[in-house]
């Protein structure tokens, strides 16, 4: 009963304030060959891989990282935040919930799935994600299957809480604004108090013109806020990434197996540089 109360208790936390945020699909470069620099910047991967534009909310695109003076290839593996609007697909709020109290889920077991399928054994991969890509990233990172099976060298988030304690393989870099509630809303904080959101691998900055209601969606993509942070997280870091955008493979995550071989719908419009409307997956 315990384990049950803590998912409902994070789903219900979370899903209060994300029905009310709506995530700007920002778009990368479009470049062959896209040289990224700022954490700003490989945040734009977790918003091209985005459920309302057909894309679906995983990509893995395959590149090389650069970092003090040595250089190797690498896979980075992309994970959308949650979208309700998204039907029949597992960026929702029971995965949230799911992954708020580090149980594994179908978002989690999608995502896994598209590594396996995609990215060779024994390969360097970098986890990237937003929201609840955050944490599921930090999931896959603290599994012992997948620790195994790939180096697993960085997982950097944008707006997630702590999962597992940080216990996972690989650099882990948490950016959160501090105005931004989510990071707040891991079942930790919920069992252990306020202080359990704070440790070593949150990094905190502050997007002025941010509001409680835009900033989790709004802030990780502004260089003016994360411009100083380098392509995998580290502030005044030299890690820069050369993506080969040319190999970037879209996944859908349907939220029962099996969804969207039948019918898979989108009805958005991109007003700006905001994705609006919705997704249905059956």
């Amino acid at each position: 009963m315990k384990k049950y109360a803590k998912q409902l208790l994070t789903a219900a936390l979370v899903s209060a304030l994300l029905l009310c945020l709506t995530v700007p699909a920002f778009a990368a470069s479009g470049k062959k060959i896209n040289k990224v620099t700022q954490a700003n910047q490989t945040y734009l991967y977790t918003q091209d891989a985005h459920p309302l534009n057909g894309n679906g909310p995983i990509s893995i695109t395959e590149g090389t990282l650069n970092r003090g003076g040595k250089k190797c290839k690498i896979y980075l593996v992309a994970m959308h935040g949650t979208e309700t609007s998204a039907i029949g697909s597992s960026v929702d709020t029971y995965n949230d919930g799911l992954a708020g109290s580090e149980e594994e889920g179908p978002y989690m077991r999608e995502i896994m799935a598209a590594m396996k399928e995609v990215i060779p054994k024994d390969a360097n991969v970098i986890l990237a994600g937003h929201s609840l890509g955050g944490m599921v990233g930090q999931q896959i990172a603290a599994d012992k299957a997948m620790q195994k099976r790939y180096n697993i060298i960085n997982i950097i988030t944008w707006g997630s809480p702590l999962i597992c304690g940080g216990k996972v393989e690989g650099e882990l870099h948490r950016l959160c604004d501090t105005g931004d509630l989510v990071p707040y809303m891991g079942s930790n904080v919920a069992t252990e108090g306020l202080d359990a959101a704070y440790d070593s691998t949150r990094h905190e900055e502050h997007w002025k013109e941010g509001t409680i209601f835009n900033t989790h969606p709004q802030s990780y993509g502004k260089a003016s806020v994360w411009g100083k942070y380098d392509a995998v997280g580290v502030k005044g870091g030299d890690a820069f990434l050369k993506m080969d955008d040319s190999t970037t493979r879209f996944f859908q995550a349907p939220a029962i197996e099996g969804m969207g071989q039948f019918f898979e719908a989108h009805a958005a419009y991109k007003d700006g540089t905001n994705w609006s409307g919705v997704a249905i997956l059956i």
